[in-house]
């Protein structure tokens, strides 16, 4: 037979013990979670930058190649996505660069990402 203050003492640990449990799983489900976003924006902002500068080579000129990176983001992401677009225009082709704000990382503070994508003029 189990005396009570042995059975008084050990109250509520089961408590303490599941939300300290839960607290970790759910850091780290968020953790995941935006890991998984901020692929999914890199990956976007990457093929837009790269169709981009190949429509603006096809058409040798920076502004397509803005408009058409802009206008992908903008479908498969967000208005909020697009604003840092930039095309260049080099010796040898175009260059689109593209600056997106990385989500769910903001109690991390401000973060972004940046990509370039270059295409030889044809």
């Amino acid at each position: 037979m189990r005396s009570s203050a042995s059975s008084t003492s050990e109250a509520g640990n089961a408590t303490v013990g599941f939300v300290a449990s839960v607290g970790l799983l759910l850091m780290v489900v968020y953790t995941i979670i935006a890991a998984g976003l901020g692929w999914y924006v890199h990956a976007i902002a990457t093929d837009a930058a790269m169709e981009g500068a190949r429509v603006g080579a096809a058409a040798n000129s920076t502004e397509v190649a803005e408009a058409r990176t802009r206008d992908l983001i903008t479908g498969a992401l967000s208005p909020a996505y697009a604003g840092g677009i930039a095309a260049t225009a080099m010796p040898d082709g175009i260059e689109v660069v593209v600056t997106a704000p990385v989500p769910g990382a903001g109690f991390l503070g401000e973060h972004v990402i940046e990509v370039r994508a270059h295409v030889a003029r044809e």
